[in-house]
């Protein structure tokens, strides 16, 4: 490094003895100097730090300036003796960021209009031994960073929140404008970060997870009489794009009918006390169906709506509701005929009679 001050002081460290100013190449040298104990000290560059002092066992090539004060140690020189080894190591810090979007198509590339995503957790880990170095929260346009890092090896690894999924992997052809995370466990790959060196590039897309429900019921025979029986069918199906996790149905009986009995597709259950059909996880472009049968118990018309709802963000709430009204009638009525003493209909009778009149009227041929 050029430019980096140098002062030599005594032994004490507190009269300044000569000052010089590494070259080019960052070396320096006090020559002439007679036997005894002294003390350098090195001024550091604006922006930047000291190494920590000895950090390896050559002392050859270890950092020599006190990274508080820039002092090294006394150093004794000996009748003709050349030191060439007191050296002093700077380092600026480094930075890290930098997105992490809403990639609302999930193409993995950071497409006009996609926002970023505020309060996800970013973790930063030392490269080569796996250590959390620190961590952080996106603000609210998406933005993340870790500044005044030391000089190293490092990944990050974005934490995707519930209901969310990782983008792909570094797609398109621009490397500043897709997505660096690993769908699998939300990590960048690990790459080394010299001295100075601001990197904003370690981006992640993510999308949420959404499942478009769709609810439909009809009820049969309608109309129907008292005391008979009906047939509510329901069916849910899921329009994707993604898995619904935990998809349940609610739908109360109304009061002028009475639970029969039901019919469900394989893997769901429905219970008459809670009136909730448990569906459980459906894939993208799945269906179930449930049968309800009811007794209706009076006359009336009865309209009772079945809602389906999961875990699963729902883009459509329009046909998340199904509404089935019931016409209950009143029971057919029997209808008798009045019966003469003798036991026969008056309407066989007054038939009879005319058959006999007819008789005796009309003429017989001879």
């Amino acid at each position: 490094m050029p430019n980096v001050q140098v002062d030599l002081y005594d032994s004490t460290g507190t009269i300044l003895l000569a000052t010089t100013f590494t070259d080019a190449n960052g070396f320096y040298e006090f020559t002439n100097l007679i036997p005894g104990t002294y003390v350098l000290r090195f001024t550091l560059l604006s922006g930047f730090f000291f190494s920590p002092q000895f950090p390896v066992t050559d002392p050859n090539v270890t950092n020599k300036a006190n990274p508080v004060t820039g002092f090294t140690n006394p150093l004794i020189l000996a009748p003709g003796e050349n030191n060439p080894y007191i050296d002093a190591a700077e380092w600026q810090p480094v930075a890290i960021g930098d997105w992490v979007w809403n990639d609302l198509n999930r193409n993995g590339i950071q497409d006009p209009g996609e926002p970023g995503l505020a309060n996800v957790t970013v973790e930063l880990y030392e490269g080569l031994t796996d250590v959390l170095v620190g961590s952080t929260t996106t603000n609210t346009n998406g933005y993340y960073i870790f500044q005044n890092q030391l000089p190293n090896f490092y990944y990050v690894r974005f934490i995707k929140p519930d209901g969310f999924q990782f983008s792909p992997q570094y797609a398109g052809s621009d490397p500043t404008k897709d997505s660096d995370a690993f769908p699998v466990n939300g990590k960048t790959g690990t790459r080394e970060f010299t001295s100075g060196v601001v990197y904003l590039d370690w981006d992640a897309g993510l999308y949420r997870e959404m499942a478009d429900l769709a609810i439909t019921k009809t009820v049969n025979p309608n109309p129907v009489r008292v005391g008979h029986n009906v047939t509510y069918t329901l069916v849910v199906r899921n329009n994707g794009p993604d898995t619904a996790v935990n998809v349940r149905v609610t739908d109360a009986m109304p009061s002028g009918l009475e639970y029969v009995s039901y019919q469900a597709s394989a893997g769901t259950t429905y219970d008459p006390t809670t009136n909730v059909w448990t569906i459980g996880d459906m894939a993208n472009g799945a269906s179930v169906t449930l049968e309800i049968v009811a007794k209706a118990t009076k006359t009336g018309v009865f309209t009772n709506v079945a809602v389906v709802d999961s875990d699963t963000y729902d883009p459509n709430l329009d046909n998340n509701r199904a509404t089935a009204t019931l016409d209950v009638i009143t029971g057919a009525k029997a209808v008798t005929v009045p019966m003469q003493p003798t036991g026969i209909p008056i309407g066989f009778m007054v038939v009879a009679v005319l058959m006999v009149l007819a008789g005796f009227l009309i003429p017989k041929r001879e």
